[in-house]
């Protein structure tokens, strides 16, 4: 902070203990002392004085459990986030399969929506509701409708909560690669996709807006079947 009111307004936001303003001079030799160059950075020391961690952020964000946040804790940490996130991942994967069943209940002609590119849990779809909802970055769509060569085809998707930065809609061929990663090509940007992306669309997608998306497959396609994606 370079003033006493630039200090006065960051301690009301973080009140933690701190030297007064005018003590400059000491703050500056605790800087060089620690060699802290960033001022937001957060270093766990002992009582003695000693670091022990200088990604006191990171650290802090893992919860009390891990007191007093040195390396071995730190290491237990890492294990206890990959056996939760192994957890999250096994859940995501059931409730997937679950959703599927439900829809492969419906009466015939249906379309299946499924994940095609993508982590589990990235997305959650409602079968009784009709709706889905995306948490991070996947693609998603209907692989057991297709619009054979010579076809046109035709769907409506109907924006209900627009909080993500773009929507991209349009149609995947059967060359389009599925996967469970998080791959930064997702439908438009994939081999054998086509989509319509609604950050260069004006006016922007907004709730209730319902997006209409055709395809006319030539004869002579390179690839043979086309079906509808998100």
């Amino acid at each position: 902070d370079d003033s006493q009111a630039e200090f006065d307004r960051s301690a009301a936001v973080v009140p933690w203990l701190s030297l007064p303003f005018e003590h400059r001079e000491l703050a500056d030799d605790l800087r060089k002392l620690y060699q802290v160059t960033d001022s937001e950075l957060v270093l766990i020391n002992s009582s003695n004085g000693r670091i022990i961690n200088r990604q006191g952020r990171a650290a802090l964000e893992h919860g009390v459990k891990y007191w007093p946040y040195d390396a071995a804790a730190m290491e237990q940490a890492k294990e206890d986030k990959v056996d939760i996130d192994q957890i999250r991942q096994d859940k995501a994967r059931e409730e997937e399969a679950e959703e599927l069943a439900a829809q492969e209940a419906r009466p015939a002609p249906r379309a299946v929506l499924r994940r095609l590119r993508g982590e589990f849990g990235t997305m959650k779809l409602d079968a009784a509701e009709r709706s889905l909802s995306f948490l991070e970055h996947a693609s998603v769509g209907v692989t057991n409708l297709v619009v054979p060569p010579g076809a046109k085809g035709y769907y409506e998707v109907e924006v209900v909560e627009c909080s993500f930065a773009t929507i991209q809609v349009g149609w995947a061929s059967d060359v389009t690669e599925t996967c469970d990663e998080d791959k930064p090509e997702y439908i438009g940007q994939c081999k054998g996709s086509w989509a319509i992306d609604s950050i260069v669309q004006s006016p922007r997608w907004k709730p209730g807006d319902v997006i209409g998306v055709a395809v006319s497959v030539p004869h002579r396609a390179a690839a043979a079947d086309v079906a509808a994606a998100v």
